[in-house]
């Protein structure tokens, strides 16, 4: 299991990789953002996002496998897959604070940090830094 620390410094990276672009952080900002950071850990099948659920978060994979489905004329479709050190999210249930048709499944012991939608959007509000870096975030989890 990795700390909130170095969780947030793989963000980091991953988006400054994805964009080529370095990103600076005051150290106030910094512990802003540590402070977000919630640890939950699923087991293989469990369901992290229910269809007709509202998702609020946005998650960082430390460790596992994550499938993104929807049902489809009673057939389940997958949207996507992601594993070790990616980024998902709902992005319609989470932009629009709306009931999920995507659902989240863990398809093997997972652990993840997750960020709720109220509080990355109430830093925002107070933080340029933070505001900055959370656009580029959730291109990068798209």
């Amino acid at each position: 299991m990795y700390t909130v620390k170095e969780v947030v410094s793989r963000i980091i990276c991953s988006v400054e990789t994805y964009l080529n672009k370095k990103i600076h952080f005051s150290i106030e900002s910094l512990n802003q953002l540590y402070g977000i950071f919630e640890y939950k850990k699923y087991d293989k099948g469990s369901l992290i996002c229910k269809e007709g659920q509202i998702d609020h978060y946005l998650y960082y994979i430390s460790k596992g496998l994550i499938r993104q489905y929807y049902f489809k004329k009673d057939r389940d479709v997958t949207e996507h897959l992601a594993t070790d050190n990616d980024m998902i999210v709902c992005i319609e249930s989470y932009a629009r604070c709306e009931p999920s048709r995507i659902i989240i499944e863990a398809l093997e012991p997972t652990e993840l940090y997750r960020i709720h939608h109220d509080k990355i959007e109430e830093l925002s509000s107070k933080n340029i830094e933070i505001q900055s870096f959370y656009f580029l975030l959730t291109q990068v989890a798209l």
